[in-house]
């Protein structure tokens, strides 16, 4: 490894980035009575005397923090006290902020803020503790006329529009980070955790406490993180996100994990409310008594994940569906679990499936109150099944998430 080379400004220097030409710098921080103005300039590295020569400064209005760019916005992103700022580098125009926002909805200074993989979305957060994500519209430049009919530079238009508020953190916002697909947004704050949060809808889907890797009865702050880009395979549901977490002394750890999301736990409750079932992910249904949560039974059914629930004939007889191309029904009385039937889909027909089940006479034993005790017997008792057709094999599929199950 060759000597670094190393030039020298003439501020502190609290954040830059860099769009694969230009590198922005942010600093300063004392002000005119201090002699250290706040700076944000443009520069370039010269492969010859390797320096950065400057080409572009402009009055920032404050130390811009966690600098970073988008290639898909054509857009640097950072945060200066309460207002989110845009910022467009070029040759022709140098270096311009573009755009402000935010500072109607935050109540403290931001700390971090950063465009998402698509550059559609800018996420914040800070000290408020409550993570903003904002949609970015950027809008076509258009030329315009000056006098003598000579064409100016196109003026970019851009505005922002807020998507979400997410709370749960107790500490100051440290990092932020939204996934390749936009669908989740990772989160660190002065409380330590780690946190998942499907935006969209506003919920908190994972809060974790990182373990020290030598002591796992202590714990760790975690103070940035990041979902990693283009790091998985196409059709895969597993991505991956990293993290550094330390304690107030010692060293820092760096942290990995594969996160997979799922389709949502089927659970489906009867309509007279006496009833509710659940599949925990595995291949059978559980029904439950709902005023206690008290589980009556557990029947396995299917070959693959159970995908979906449903009561009939008044809530007494539980109908689940399967990847497997199969429905199967349960009758269940009391604390008596017994499976009836299971039938693969003809065709993958679910409608007509359900036709027929619906007119089966699944309930005969409860017809005549005079055979009680044998029907009760039967109940006790295993019951021939006839031989069934085994459910069609596996299509040839790209992997998804039920794989794994």
């Amino acid at each position: 490894m060759t000597k670094p080379a190393v030039s020298y400004l003439d501020y502190p220097i609290y954040s830059a980035a860099s769009d694969g030409n230009f590198i922005i710098t942010s600093g300063g921080g004392g002000g005119k009575d201090y002699g250290i103005e706040d700076q944000l300039e443009l520069h370039r590295y010269s492969a010859e005397t390797k320096k950065l020569v400057t080409f572009d400064s402009v009055a920032s209005g404050g130390v811009i923090d966690s600098l970073n760019h988008n290639k898909h916005a054509s857009l640097f992103c950072g945060c200066s006290d309460k207002e989110c700022v845009l910022i467009k580098a070029d040759t022709n125009l140098g270096l311009k902020v573009v755009h402000r926002f935010g500072a109607e909805t935050a109540s403290k200074r931001l700390i971090v803020a950063r465009f998402s993989p698509t550059g559609e979305y800018v996420v914040a957060g800070g000290e408020d503790r409550i993570i903003r994500v904002w949609r970015v519209f950027n809008e076509d430049p258009q030329s315009t006329e000056a006098g003598g009919g000579e064409q100016q530079q196109p003026q970019q238009k851009i505005r922002t529009e807020l998507m979400a508020e997410l709370r749960g953190h107790q500490g100051d916002i440290k990092d932020v980070s939204m996934s390749e697909d936009s669908q989740l947004v990772a989160s660190c704050g002065g409380d330590g955790r780690l946190c998942l949060w499907d935006w969209r809808g506003q919920e908190l889907l994972l809060s974790h406490q990182v373990s020290h890797p030598r002591n796992s009865k202590q714990t760790l702050n975690v103070r940035c993180c990041r979902f990693l880009r283009g790091q998985h395979q196409a059709g895969s549901s597993q991505k991956r996100l990293i993290a550094v977490a330390s304690d107030a002394r010692g060293p820092s750890f760096l942290f990995g994990w594969r996160y997979a999301l799922y389709a949502a736990i089927p659970l489906h409750p009867a309509a007279s409310s006496q009833f509710l079932t659940i599949s925990r992910g595995s291949l059978s249904a559980s029904p439950m008594e709902a005023a206690r949560l008290t589980q009556l039974g557990k029947a396995a059914a299917h070959e693959l994940p159970a995908t979906g629930l449903c009561f009939i004939e008044n809530g007494m007889v539980l109908v689940s569906t399967s990847a497997d191309y199969s429905v199967a029904h349960v009758l269940y009385t009391g604390q008596q679990l017994l499976l009836l039937r299971q039938q693969a889909l003809a065709s993958g027909n679910y409608e007509a499936t359900l036709r027929d089940l619906l007119s089966d006479t699944l309930l005969q034993q409860h017809q005549n109150a005079d055979s009680s005790a044998d029907a009760e017997v039967s109940l006790h008792q295993p019951q021939p099944t006839t031989q069934q057709q085994p459910p069609p094999g596996p299509r040839g599929h790209a992997e998804s998430p039920h794989d794994e199950l």
